[in-house]
């Protein structure tokens, strides 16, 4: 690696086999991974991020809407961060979901055999 690289993997708070993405929202930087989403402000602190009863979600995909995080569970749903806690929006979910996307209000999805869904989300 070059001088430059600092690996952060060791400050992460679980141990980690995979990696899926990486977003950020405002200066906070959020990783998700096998076993579950980081946060950090400062890149050398992390924390978990979690529902309300404490556990860790594993996001297979994370989208940023304006200040907001969403997440997506294949077969389990989507979850909007707020105050700091997953909370699920969406529980039914078409079948095959690739990859998903907010817009405003507005949720879309891909599925693996060429259709595309939206739901109007309440906030």
């Amino acid at each position: 690696m070059g001088n430059n690289w600092l690996d952060l993997t060791s400050a992460l708070p679980f141990p980690v086999k995979a990696f899926k993405t990486i977003v950020f929202v405002g200066s906070t930087v959020y990783v998700a991974t096998d076993a579950g989403v980081a946060a950090s402000d400062d890149g050398k602190q992390w924390h978990p991020v979690t529902n309300a009863a404490g556990t860790c979600l594993n996001m297979g995909q994370l989208t940023v809407e304006g200040d907001t995080l969403y997440g997506f569970i294949k077969d389990t749903g989507i979850y909007r961060l707020e105050s700091g806690t997953w909370e699920q929006v969406v529980s039914e979910m078409p079948d095959h979901v690739e990859g998903f996307a907010v817009g405003g209000n507005t949720l879309y999805v891909n599925t693996r055999y060429e259709n595309v869904f939206h739901f109007n989300l309440e906030k």
